[in-house]
Order: C-alpha cells, then sequence, then structure tokens
C-alpha cells in the first residue's frame, strides 16, 4: 500500500513540475513581447503563448 501512494506522489510531483515549466515557458513568453499597446494584444500574445509552450513540452516528452 506505501509503495502505491510513494508511486501516486512522485507521479503528481512530475506533473507538477512540467505545469510549472509551461507556466514559466508562457510567463518568459509574455514578458519578451512586451511592452504591449492594449490588453487585447496580451491575451493573444499569451494565448500564443500557451499553444507554442505545449507544443513543445509534448514535443520533449512531458
Amino acid at each position: 500500500m506505501y509503495r502505491f501512494f510513494a508511486v501516486a506522489s512522485a507521479l503528481l510531483a512530475f506533473a507538477g513540475c512540467s505545469q510549472w515549466q509551461t507556466y514559466k515557458c508562457v510567463r518568459d513568453t509574455v514578458s519578451r513581447n512586451e511592452p504591449y499597446y492594449n490588453q487585447a494584444d496580451r491575451e493573444d500574445s499569451e494565448s500564443l503563448a500557451w499553444q507554442a509552450c505545449r507544443e513543445r513540452a509534448a514535443a520533449k516528452g512531458n
């Protein structure tokens, strides 16, 4: 039973780590593209960054 919890905890930690890396990728991409003319431009940049960062993570196997 303890082995199950250890494996489950490790999987959750790894999943959290990859989500954090994706969030950091998005944050860095959006920050790199500043300044924005308006909020809509920033939101567009953020949505494109989410897509690009997810694709990069999938290509790496995360």
